[in-house]
């Protein structure tokens, strides 16, 4: 079983994954507050004054205490791209519920554009989790720019993706999918959860 958490998460967590390792971004605190206090989802009152002429929608959205933790986990697995290297030992994010016990098999920073991340495997939930760090550098940032779509995978119609992102990822690709075969080859009841930022 392949769940892919990518942009949808990421754009669905903001507050959790900003407020797990992006001190940069406090604008989401309120969301991660929301969410945490009363499993609600809310944009009200949660972006500073520089998006203060921008009309936001203001509906609360239940969320359950058990997607709340779901997502909080995959968030906090997102977040420790940014710091994991070969143990599961990082601030905030690794400390997160439904993390302990976690695993670290592989990690790299290869590639042209770099590429970093990690493969992990939490043994509790029979889980692999492949994580893809996020923009960390200058290189990182003129790859964002090439905002042109190209399609992938060419057999699937009508499906397009970043070009910047795609070039990073295929910079990796035979690496990285080497790492994954490994683990699922080893822990074959385990399912495979890929997330990060910039996905």
């Amino acid at each position: 079983m392949v769940r892919i958490f990518g942009l949808a998460l990421s754009m669905l967590c903001l507050g959790l994954v900003s407020a797990l390792h992006c001190s940069s971004l406090p604008t989401s605190l309120p969301i991660l507050q929301s969410i945490l206090e009363n499993d609600r989802l809310s944009t009200e009152g949660a972006f500073s004054e520089e998006f203060a002429h921008v009309k936001f929608a203001t509906k609360q959205v239940e969320i359950s205490t058990t997607a709340k933790d779901v997502l909080a986990m995959y968030a906090a697995y997102s977040g420790a791209a940014y710091t994991v290297s070969t143990k599961w030992n990082c601030p905030y994010a690794c400390e997160y519920p439904g993390t302990e016990g976690t695993v670290v098999e592989y990690n790299w920073e290869i590639g042209v554009p770099e590429s970093a991340g990690y493969i992990a495997r939490n043994p509790g939930k029979k889980l692999i989790i492949v994580a893809f760090r996020g923009t960390d550098n200058l290189l990182q940032w003129v790859d964002n720019t090439d905002v042109w779509q190209m399609q992938w995978p060419a057999a699937l119609n009508n499906s397009y993706v970043h070009r910047g992102f795609m070039r990073g990822y295929l910079s990796v690709r035979p690496i990285v999918l080497g790492y994954v075969k490994d683990v699922a080859t080893k822990y074959p009841d385990y399912s495979i959860s890929l997330v990060g930022h910039s996905l």
